[in-house]
């Protein structure tokens, strides 16, 4: 009773028993074992498996690649007040097929994709069918190696492993245009969403690489993202 009085029902004297939401009333609100809660808290790492040869199932997502190298695309633990910036950008990704998210370095531009891609990973089963399975590769610095064929190359790493494609063999030494060839090759009709983050790392000559690239990676698929 003295909770009850912490609020103030709006209008005083109006009927207050008519239900604002149309829903099936509930006898009683479901309880949850401990082990269930567990269960829930965990799901997100449980999906991230991912069996080369169909393990999965053919409608699930796997963002187990999202995880290999970097502890940084991890679904963000602190992640809040974002939910209109990942309203843009998912409609954005699901409208077109080429999404540029810049801002300021420490913004959470990385946060942001990372919940977007477990926020469709969760509802792959039903409500994005625009999207089979997530590619998340990151920039890195590696003394005076060329970023953007690292890059590159570390997408074509996930592809094997995720089965999409076979070993490119590199003893003819393969040049950007051949990892851009191969990669287009095995993903010509595949629903993918590749995400390359911390791009504005690349140098300007590196920069113009990637953009060649993309615009391949554009024009010789059909579904890719």
């Amino acid at each position: 009773e003295l909770e009850m009085e912490k609020f103030v029902l709006l209008p005083k004297d109006g009927n207050h028993d008519v239900p604002v939401f149309r829903a099936c009333p509930l006898p009683e609100w479901p309880k949850m074992s401990e082990k269930i809660m567990r269960g829930k808290r965990t799901s997100i790492y449980r999906s991230r498996s991912f069996t080369q040869f169909g393990g999965a199932r053919s409608s699930e997502i796997s963002v187990r690649n999202m995880l290999q190298e970097d502890a940084a695309p991890s679904l963000p633990q602190f992640f809040m007040g974002r939910e209109v910036d990942m309203y843009h950008v998912l409609g954005a990704i699901l409208s077109k097929r080429l999404v540029n998210v810049i801002g300021e370095t420490g913004v959470g531009r990385s946060s942001l994709i990372c919940a977007i891609c477990h926020y469709i990973n969760e509802r792959a089963t039903t409500n994005f069918s625009e999207v089979e399975q997530i590619f998340f590769v990151k920039t890195k610095k590696r003394g005076n190696s060329n970023r953007c064929r690292l890059l590159i190359q570390s997408l074509i790493n996930k592809l094997v492993e995720a089965g999409k494609s076979p070993l490119l063999d590199e003893t003819q030494e393969p040049d950007i245009e051949d990892f851009s060839d191969h990669i287009c090759k095995n993903l010509k009709s595949y629903k993918a969403l590749i995400v390359f983050d911390r791009t504005e790392l690349l140098q300007e000559d590196e920069s113009q690489d990637f953009f060649k690239f993309i615009c391949a990676l554009l024009l010789d698929t059909r579904n890719v993202r």
